[in-house]
């Protein structure tokens, strides 16, 4: 009986030893983490410009996209991460997109690529020394610093450093000084992973006097009760001669004063020379002048009205005097309104990252959005992050609606500002964890009223109401009024547009610093799919240890076996 408990003893020492055994041999490397396979995605666009439909005008600037990849069922395993400088097209002037065909586009590729590519630097004016591109189209320096892929036993991925410097967008309708762009895409075992970063420095966009020429609407031919309602509500820093309430009481009385001056002399020229006190109609008028300050002869800035040196001056010098100051005062207003920024930003930082992984609490999409100060036609607005847009945007809406309406109610919605626009998600679909994210720094949409042409027939139609009429009516030169909307009406000679059709008839969209990151990532099922093995090293085995198992089976049933044998033993033989 003592030698039938040993041979227990001895079966399941046996059996301890086996599992033992098992437990301890070695498990593959990283175990601990679920692996699969995925896909990341990255893309920015600097500018995206779209005038009308597209066919005046389709500009894209400094594109780049990137994938890494080591799903099959997406693609075979690679890296890829190209940039595209410029990508115009127009049906005015269908040469451009031969010319955009010529210039250089850099990319690397990992397998059957360049892994790493250097660019030098592009200049914007004459992109590659490529002849053609009309002179003022575009202006800046682009540096492709670096362009890298991999693909290896680790994963595949992707990253991309560029910069832009001075950039001068069609004629000078948006300028920006300075961009730094950075991007990145890795597909790896663990998760799929993307993110962008963006930083662009002082933007400035459109002007007051460019908005309204490329409506076919002249600021000069306006009426100037438009204009000087537009001055006050701006509260734009222009020196009012004194006693003027504002610019229609100031121009009213100066061209009340002129006009009374030139029915005096009117069929008398000898008058002009003579002395004001000596003339009595003349000097009455003088004495009745409302306004107490005027730019005096050969002056540029406003004085106090010295009426002792007026009178005592010819009547040529105080109608020169007066018509200097009305001239003088208008080419102030209207260069200062004509002048305004629509928009301009002092600088802005975006980013977008995603990744994706076994499970969605292990999944993120997120943006972040920073701006410098921002300015809509006068009005000054803080710096602001994302979390703070909302008011900025109500505010800038509100500027815009409130200004553009005294102009005529029908342009209260022209224009529409979005700031640090944003999307992110993160969603399973298909056995795929998906995550998405993207950011704008600034979208601009121009949509001009359905009856804009009887809008600028009504405005326009009276010249003598506008600051052109008082100028004429006073007998003043109007050959220093400074040119209002050149930038757009340059771009407009450069399509080869007729006057009659404003440039900004049809409508404009624009997209400032867009940026955009997806990843997508499943578990993968063993064996692993096909497209796997691209890389050199073989990947790290997933799910358990077969070898492990197997010993452990075997160690069972050599267990197994050994106890039904002896429990038939005869009794004796155990004795």
């Amino acid at each position: 009986m003592e030698k039938k408990k040993f041979g227990v003893r001895l079966v399941a020492g046996a059996a301890a030893l086996c599992l033992t055994a098992a437990l301890a041999a070695p498990s593959p490397a990283g175990a601990q983490s679920v692996e699969g396979v995925g896909t990341s995605k990255a893309s920015q666009t600097l500018i995206d410009l779209v005038l009308g439909d597209g066919s005046l005008l389709d500009l894209k600037l400094m594109a780049d996209k990137a994938q890494s990849t080591i799903d099959s069922a997406v693609a075979p395993a690679n890296a890829v991460t190209s940039l595209v400088p410029l990508s115009l097209a127009s049906s005015v002037l269908p040469g451009l997109s031969g010319i955009v065909g010529n210039l250089p586009t850099f990319e690397s590729k990992t397998p059957g690529g360049n892994p790493s590519v250097t660019g030098s630097a592009l200049d914007l004016a004459s992109p590659g020394g490529v002849l053609g591109l009309p002179l003022g189209l575009l202006g800046g320096s682009l540096i492709p610093t670096s362009l890298t892929s991999a693909l290896d036993g680790t994963g595949a991925r992707t990253g991309l450093e560029s910069a832009l410097a001075n950039l001068s967008l069609v004629t000078g309708l948006l300028k920006v000084n300075s961009v730094s762009n950075k991007q990145g895409t890795a597909a790896a075992l663990p998760a799929a992973s993307g993110n962008r970063a963006l930083t662009v420095d002082a933007i400035s966009l459109l002007s007051l006097g460019d908005l309204l020429a490329g409506l076919n609407l002249d600021l000069a031919k306006l009426p100037l009760g438009i204009v000087s309602n537009l001055l006050s509500t701006l509260q734009l820093p222009v020196a009012l001669p004194g006693g003027a309430a504002d610019l229609k009481s100031a121009v009213d009385g100066l061209t009340a004063t002129i006009s009374g001056i030139l029915a005096q002399v009117a069929g008398n020229n000898a008058l002009l020379s003579s002395v004001v006190d000596a003339v009595p109609a003349v000097d009455g008028l003088l004495g009745n002048l409302s306004l107490t300050s005027l730019i005096p002869l050969g002056g540029t800035s406003l004085v106090p009205v010295d009426l002792s040196a007026l009178g005592l001056g010819t009547v040529q010098d105080l109608l020169t005097t007066l018509q200097g100051t009305l001239a003088g005062l208008l080419d102030t207003v209207l260069g200062t309104l004509g002048n305004l920024s629509l928009l301009k930003l002092d600088g802005a930082t975006i980013g977008a990252t995603t990744k994706a992984s076994d499970t969605l609490a292990n999944s993120a999409a997120d943006v972040t959005g920073k701006l410098g100060g921002l300015s809509v036609l006068g009005l000054n607005l803080p710096g602001l992050d994302r979390l703070s847009v909302g008011n900025t945007v109500n505010a800038v809406t509100s500027q815009l609606s409130n200004v553009l309406g005294i102009i005529d109610p029908s342009l209260k919605d022209l224009v529409k500002v979005g700031v640090l626009d944003k999307a992110t998600s993160v969603t399973t679909a298909n056995g795929y964890n998906n995550a998405l994210a993207g950011i704008d720094i600034l979208s601009v949409k121009i949509t001009p009223p359905a009856l804009l042409s009887n809008l600028v027939s009504t405005l326009t139609g009276n010249s003598a109401l506008s600051s052109l009429g008082a100028l004429t009516t006073a007998g003043a030169s109007t050959a220093g009024l400074p040119l209002l909307g050149g930038n757009i009406l340059g771009l407009g000679n450069l399509l080869n547009l007729p006057a009659t059709l404003g440039v900004l008839t049809k409508g404009l969209t624009l997209k400032v610093g867009s940026v955009q990151s997806s990843s997508q990532f499943r578990v993968a099922s063993a064996p692993a799919p096909a497209a796997v093995a691209a890389p050199v090293e073989s990947l790290p085995r997933t799910g358990a240890d077969t070898r492990t198992l197997g010993l452990l089976a075997a160690g069972m049933a050599a267990l197994a076996l050994g106890v039904r044998r002896w429990a038939r033993r005869p009794e004796e033989m155990m004795d």
